[in-house]
């Protein structure tokens, strides 16, 4: 198959049904701009592509079935500034020809590339952007990534990264940084200094260690913060409280103790656009971007006469974070993810009681303290958290009453205060929300009123179960009891005749008495009987 449109720079083709392989041939056309995504294309990204298409600039090849060769590794297009490769099956190692000097962008996420990162990453000074997440790359992150002097999203999640960061990285201007469901390790002091651009930080699963450092405070851009499921221990740090645009905390599955920060209420939900940000790209890029938008505007004229839409060529990143809410892990991004806030401290070894002042996170969406070792009252102050739809308090040591004032929370959809010290009566959650899970209230003997079988002003109802296990101990303490007494009985007795010579005399002239009416009954009463029956029978 070959096409032959010579003045055609600008051909779109996504999000159709088009399946085989890429024309091996593109006679004549000097491609600008060229987009093959979401269709069924497979097989390999022939060479002629780039050989035939000296200007090619944009290439998105995203959402198909290719494998094989990108490109051949004698050709390295010198103008291409824009690849996505991303939701392929590409495998093997990253050929070295898709680490262009031009490269504005790079997404070759979502394949099964492995090997390692190369080196020679360090070539490309330009790049803004870099995801090769979701693939089964393994090995260090190389310290030559750090030569990315103007890069601002670095996404290498879910692979199978080992080591350490590399503390050059905090000299970087990063604003999301995603390294999440690898096996990195180490502490995090080198990690989190002097990040100020920073907005998403999301190091989950992983093998981290040590505190959360103090210099978490210079963080000041930063909106979601997600440390979930590593080996961090110690106090949550005070300097986390002088983030004000924090939005999404998870610290949950780790070792922390302590009491619960008051100055957490400070949380905000931030109104910071997690896309593009042109004024930055200016300063930080400056040639890459207005290269861009020099191209961008040349070629207004003509797309917009042809009905195109020129904001299409814009760079399509999104922030995207994973974050646990009414029971279930949600991914959220775009215009969602600007408008969800939460925090997530379950899992850990956090002790006190929950500060009242928590109660004014008026626009907090999710509250997880669960599996905690908290005490006290659920806070009254709960009741002004008017956009919350998820509240998980179980799992602790809280007693007094379920305050009332809950009834007013109108967005509740979740809540669980299972296996506490609560007593009293259940508020008509029913009656405000329709039906609320009996799992939500276990584990608290003393609540009583729907949905628990427990009558109000009576002891707790026992369940077959607790009534068999309640048995079982009876009988136990009894034996237990038994053996006790009988033996504290024997010692006495040992005690008296050690001290006493003529209780001691008295006794053995019994037990020798015994022995002898004994000998003599069991001699006239078996063995006579048995012996002469025994010789009649002979005879």
């Amino acid at each position: 198959m070959s096409l032959a449109f010579p003045k055609l720079t600008f051909l779109n083709m996504s999000k159709n049904n088009l399946e085989g392989p890429i024309p091996s041939k593109f006679c004549g056309i000097h491609l600008e701009f060229l987009d093959l995504s979401v269709n069924i294309l497979s097989g390999g990204v022939p060479s002629d592509l780039a050989i035939g298409s000296p200007q090619l600039f944009y290439l998105r090849l995203s959402n198909n079935k290719l494998k094989g060769k990108i490109f051949s590794e004698e050709v390295r297009p010198h103008i291409l500034s824009f690849l996505y490769l991303n939701d392929n099956n590409f495998e093997g190692p990253l050929p070295s020809n898709i680490f262009l000097r031009s490269l504005i962008v790079l997404d070759a996420s979502r394949n099964n590339f492995t090997g390692e990162i190369p080196r020679w990453i360090m070539d490309n000074t330009r790049l803004l952007q870099l995801d090769l997440s979701k693939n089964l790359l393994e090995g260090l992150i190389p310290v030559e990534i750090c030569n990315l002097k103007s890069i601002y999203v670095l996404a290498i999640s879910e692979n199978k990264l080992s080591g350490f960061i590399p503390s050059c990285v905090s000299s970087l201007p990063l604003e999301h940084i995603h390294l999440e469901k690898n096996q990195l390790g180490g502490e995090l002091g080198h990690v989190l200094f002097n990040l100020s651009f920073l907005i998403t930080l999301d190091l989950g699963y992983n093998n981290f260690t040590g505190n959360i450092p103090h210099t978490i405070g210079s963080l000041n851009s930063l909106n979601y913060l997600l440390l979930r499921n590593n080996q961090l221990e110690g106090q949550i740090p005070t300097q986390i409280c002088m983030l004000n645009d924090l939005s999404i905390v998870d610290l949950s599955f780790n070792k922390l103790y302590g009491p619960l920060l008051p100055c957490l209420s400070n949380l905000t939900q931030a109104k910071k656009d997690a896309h593009l940000r042109m004024a930055y790209y200016a300063t930080t890029s400056r040639d890459s971007w207005l290269a861009f938008l020099g191209w961008i505007r040349w070629k207004r004229h003509y797309y917009d006469r042809h009905g195109l839409i020129t904001t299409s060529f814009l760079m399509d990143v999104e922030t995207q974070v994973q974050f646990s809410t009414k029971r279930n892990s949600y991914t959220y991004k775009r215009s969602i993810l600007e408008y969800m806030s939460g925090i997530d401290l379950s899992s850990n070894r956090l002790t006190g009681e929950i500060p009242v002042e928590l109660g004014n996170m008026s626009n907090i969406h999710a509250l997880n303290l669960s599996q905690n070792h908290l005490i006290g009252r659920i806070p009254y102050t709960f009741s002004n958290l008017q956009e919350i739809e998820s509240l998980d308090l179980s799992y602790n040591r809280l007693n007094g009453s379920i305050p009332v004032d809950l009834l007013e929370l109108n967005s509740l959809a979740v809540f669980s205060v299972a296996y506490n010290n609560l007593s009293g009566a259940v508020p008509d959650f029913k009656a405000q929300f329709g039906t609320f899970n009996k799992s939500s209230y276990e584990g608290n003997p003393f609540l009583c009123g729907y949905p628990l079988d427990n009558k109000c002003g009576m002891s707790p109802k026992l369940s077959n179960g607790d009534e068999e296990s309640s048995e079982l101990e009876d009988i136990q303490c009894f034996y237990i009891g038994f053996v006790v007494s009988y033996g504290a009985i024997l010692l006495g007795l040992a005690a008296a005749l050690c001290f006493n010579r003529h209780w001691r005399r008295a006794w053995f002239r019994m037990i020798e008495a015994l022995m002898f009416y004994c000998y003599y009954f069991v001699l006239d009463n078996i063995v006579t009987p048995i012996k002469s029956r025994w010789c009649r029978n002979v005879g």
